[in-house]
């Protein structure tokens, strides 16, 4: 049997038992020869809320004769700068697409924020550091820009979930590494900061995602341009794309929510970036176990937890 096909097929019979997951799965792990054409075709755009007004197909920056898009929600009635939370979708950095934003995430509008749903550019189109360039892209042209959509530029969280979620922990720290910020965008001089942030079961450490049983480190592969073969240069780059790799006392607020039955991205992972943060001495980070679920965007209690964490931390303060 062909390899490819063979890590295709046992990854789509460990999805199988839950609906999301299988879907999550169909676009992480496909056979990574055969892309889906467009690449960011994803699902329809996502229900839009009462009282929301919809901003879509915003251009924030140009990757090459790549387009890089997002899309604004924003409460109907909105007279005064609100706190932004910037949705990363996951998709195993190879699938997906903006209109990829569970309605847990869209409804942060209904509670006082505006949302963006942000694009990036998939391991077919480029290897790491480009998704992560597209994602500072996106948060300086936000910051640039919230005037014009009643963006409170100093409060600002991103949330993420699976590979969104690695690219979100990369946003909350590393903020001033230049090798990452990238020159994409007309707002070079705006910061890519954020003030807090919100990860779902996202890699956090590609060097021990690589070695680990997990059926989704083909995806890491391909996004370190090693779809060869790990070699000590796809090593190396694990290390810089790794969050942790950057953990330091200045990052902001942390929330790391983790299913204690995911079976795709290991709960490793993301006790590595809580124990990265905490001997760093970072002062505001929470692991949360989410118990009973698998590899899946938050419900339940989960979700009331994230949105109590965004309150205290863009609101309260």
């Amino acid at each position: 049997m062909n390899p490819i096909f063979h890590r295709f097929f046992a990854v789509c019979l460990l999805g199988a038992g839950a609906a999301w997951s299988s879907s999550l799965l169909a676009q992480e792990h496909g056979d990574p020869a055969q892309p889906s054409a467009p690449a960011h075709q994803g699902e329809p755009p996502p229900h839009v809320p009462a009282g929301v007004t919809a901003v879509r197909d915003i251009e924030f920056a140009k990757a090459g004769p790549v387009s890089l898009m997002m899309d604004l929600y924003i409460p109907a009635q909105a007279t005064q700068p609100l706190p932004l939370v910037v949705f990363i979708y996951g998709g195993g950095w190879m699938n997906g697409s903006k209109n990829n934003c569970p309605p847990t995430t869209i409804n942060v509008v209904t509670r006082g924020y505006v949302l963006a749903c942000i694009e990036y550019r998939h391991s077919s189109e480029a290897t790491f550091p480009g998704q992560i360039e597209d994602c500072k892209a996106a948060i300086r042209f936000l910051r640039a820009n919230a005037g014009k959509h009643f963006i409170d530029p100093n409060r600002i969280a991103v949330w993420g979930v699976s590979s969104g979620a690695h690219l979100a922990c990369l946003l909350g720290v590393t903020e001033g590494v230049k090798e990452l910020e990238g020159t994409l965008g007309d707002h070079l001089k705006e910061s890519s900061r954020v003030q807090a942030v919100v990860d779902c079961c996202g890699p956090a450490d590609l060097q021990l995602f690589l070695a680990s049983a997990s059926p989704a480190k083909w995806s890491a592969q391909l996004l370190l341009g090693g779809g060869g073969g790990v070699t000590d240069a796809v090593r190396q780059l694990g290390v810089k794309a790794s969050p942790v790799t950057y953990a330091g006392k200045n990052a902001p607020p942390f929330l790391i929510v983790h299913g204690d039955k995911d079976a795709i991205v290991p709960m490793d992972q993301s006790e590595s970036m809580y124990k990265a943060l905490h001997d760093a001495g970072a002062s505001d980070v929470t692991l949360h176990v989410a118990k009973g679920l698998g590899h899946q965007p938050p419900v339940g209690e989960s979700v009331d937890v994230i949105y109590g964490f965004l309150d205290k931390r863009l609101k309260e303060n």
